[in-house]
Order: structure tokens, then C-alpha cells, then sequence
């Protein structure tokens, strides 16, 4: 009893980390007026925030539910507060009550979404080692990780929910069990984040093997094909549904995320959130097992590539995706490898 209350007090410490790092070093309460704009069909730029419309549909849901005579004796207390002139967040929550009530629902959105994250990570990297101290560490790690890459970021659902289902798509494929869960995932994904489109193209590149020929069975062709008309057909029709407007960004940022006066922004803040994981999982990469491999090299460059060009790549949680499910199994294998190897000598 006593262990499992010590294991849940440590997971709610994890999952709220982030998102306190969120609004205290990010833009954490700008969620709610990036909500609202997304309600009234006007978002600042519309592609892609105004396309992603899970999380945004699912938070207002949740205020619904939970807005009430409970939610609003909770805003009444916390108005009631002294707060210091410092803590300016506080103190902006005291003085809009809808502002509370939301960010509210947001923190529990993003306190939910990162146990999913940690329990499937459980799940996920223990298909790739027995030792669950070392599972314990690369999770806690995992909660460093998003709690660093809060630059200019507002609480973010999208990300941490990508990340879900991402992880979802990589359990599966690595169990080789219930693969057609592949079509709802990618549907999910795609009314979530266009950069979910990857997770179709797992399913198909872990049973191709051009090297050795082996090409994929028509069912993983089947449900490779379903996947990715369900995913492009959902995020041309959020499209047509709320309609086009011009780029408001430039988006060749290569130059300016790696080689302006502003690229150290872009070194340290990646390096807060991904360390330099990267370099050492292609440092060993011949040393991971074939599905991980195929993961980097399906997804990485490319993932990279389209962030570094396309994003201000400082706003590092882009990077947590390929962290979280490919970079974190990929060390646990290296590190089992040594492990088994300076046994042996």
C-alpha cells in the first residue's frame, strides 16, 4: 500500500512538472486566448493551428463537464488568495474568472495527457529491457525533457496527445499484435496534427525489407492504404471546413534557426529538451534492433528536416515525438548491449 501511494505521489509530481514549467517559463496561459481564437474560427495562423482540431474540441467538452458550482467555488476561493505583485501568472488567473476556469481544464487536460505518456512508456520501453530501474530513469527523464522545452509555447495539447498515439503506433508495431488499430490511430492523428502522417508509413516500412526482399503481405498493404486516404482525406476536409488564408510566416527558417545571430537560442533549447541523444543513437545505430532502425531512418531526417526548415526550431518540443519513441528505445538497447557485453569479458 505504502509503496503504491510513494508511486503515485512521484507520477503527479512528474505529470504536473512540465506544465508548471510551462507557465512560468513558457506562455503556458496564452492557451486560453489561442483556444478562444480557435472557437471563433480565427486563429492567428491558420495553418496548421486552426486544422488541429482535437484538442481544442475535446477541452471545451471537458469545461462543460466540469464547469459548475464546483469549478466556480474553486475560482471564488483562489480570487479570495493574497498574491504577491511578483507572481504575475497568479495574479492574471485572479483577475479573470473564465481565464481560471480554463486553465484549469487545460492543466488537467495536460496533466492527464502526460500519464498516458509515462504509462506508455512503462509499456513501450519495457519490450526492450527487463530493468525496470532503468525504464524509471528514462521516464523521469522523459518529464525533464518536456518540462525544458517550453519556449514560447503555449500548454500545447496537440504535441503531448502526438505523442500518444505515436507511442500507441510504435507499441504496436513492436508487439506485432492488433495491428489494425493502425486505421483509428491515424484517423485520430490526423484530426489531431498533420504530423501524424507517419504513423501509417511505420506500419508498412517495419514489414519491408528491400535488403533482404521482403516485401509487406497484402494486408499491411491493405491497411497501410486505408490509413493514409482516412488521414489526407480528414485533413483536406478540416480544410475545406474552415476554409484557406495565406501564409502569415516566412518558411525557409533553415538560415535563421542554424546561422543567425538568434541560432544559439535553437542550440540550447534543443539541447534542454534532446540532449544530444541524436548523435549517440547514430553513433551505435547498428547495435538497435531492426524496428527502432527503421523508425530513425523513416522518420528522423525527414521529421528534422521539415522542423528546421518549416518551425522555429528553439520551440524544441517538435523534437520530443522522435525523443520519447525512437531516440529513448534506441539508448536502452545500447545500453543493455554494453551491459551484456562487459559481462562477458
Amino acid at each position: 500500500m505504502i509503496k503504491k501511494v510513494v508511486i503515485i505521489f512521484i507520477l503527479s509530481i512528474m505529470a504536473v512538472y512540465p506544465t508548471y514549467k510551462n507557465i512560468t517559463n513558457g506562455s503556458g496561459l496564452a492557451q486560453y486566448a489561442n483556444h478562444k481564437l480557435f472557437m471563433e474560427n480565427n486563429s492567428s495562423n491558420y495553418d496548421p493551428w486552426q486544422y488541429r482540431i482535437l484538442c481544442p474540441l475535446l477541452a471545451e467538452q471537458l469545461f462543460y463537464l466540469m464547469d459548475g458550482a464546483v469549478l466556480t467555488k474553486i475560482a471564488t476561493q483562489f480570487q479570495n488568495i493574497r498574491v504577491s505583485e511578483k507572481a504575475s501568472e497568479l495574479r492574471a488567473l485572479q483577475q479573470d474568472v473564465l481565464l481560471f476556469k480554463y486553465t484549469i481544464v487545460f492543466i488537467l487536460f495536460r496533466f492527464i495527457e502526460h500519464l498516458f505518456i509515462y504509462v506508455l512508456l512503462w509499456k513501450y520501453l519495457g519490450l526492450f529491457t527487463k530493468n525496470k530501474v532503468l525504464i524509471s530513469v528514462f521516464i523521469l527523464m522523459s518529464s525533464w525533457a518536456i518540462g525544458n522545452a517550453v519556449m514560447n509555447s503555449d500548454l500545447s495539447l496537440n504535441t503531448y496527445l502526438d505523442i500518444i498515439f505515436y507511442l500507441c503506433a510504435a507499441y504496436i508495431l513492436a508487439t506485432n499484435k492488433n495491428i489494425y488499430w493502425i486505421v483509428p490511430l491515424s484517423i485520430l492523428g490526423a484530426l489531431n496534427r498533420e504530423t501524424a502522417a507517419f504513423i501509417p508509413l511505420m506500419l508498412f516500412f517495419t514489414h519491408f525489407d528491400l535488403k533482404n526482399r521482403i516485401f509487406p503481405p497484402r494486408k499491411i498493404w491493405l491497411i497501410t492504404l486505408l490509413s493514409s486516404v482516412l488521414f489526407f482525406s480528414i485533413l483536406w476536409v478540416i480544410r475545406v471546413y474552415y476554409g484557406y488564408r495565406p501564409e502569415t510566416h516566412p518558411w525557409n527558417l533553415l538560415k535563421f534557426n542554424l546561422l543567425s545571430a538568434n541560432s544559439f537560442y535553437t542550440y540550447f533549447e534543443m539541447f534542454g529538451a534532446i540532449g544530444f541523444f541524436p548523435a549517440l543513437c547514430i553513433y551505435y545505430y547498428r547495435q538497435n534492433s531492426r524496428i527502432l532502425q527503421t523508425f530513425l531512418v523513416l522518420i528522423v531526417p525527414v521529421w528534422f528536416a521539415i522542423h528546421l526548415v518549416g518551425t522555429l526550431a528553439r520551440e524544441a518540443r517538435c523534437f520530443l515525438m522522435p525523443m520519447l519513441v525512437i531516440f529513448f528505445p534506441m539508448m536502452i538497447e545500447i545500453i543493455e548491449s554494453k551491459y551484456k557485453k562487459e559481462n562477458k569479458v
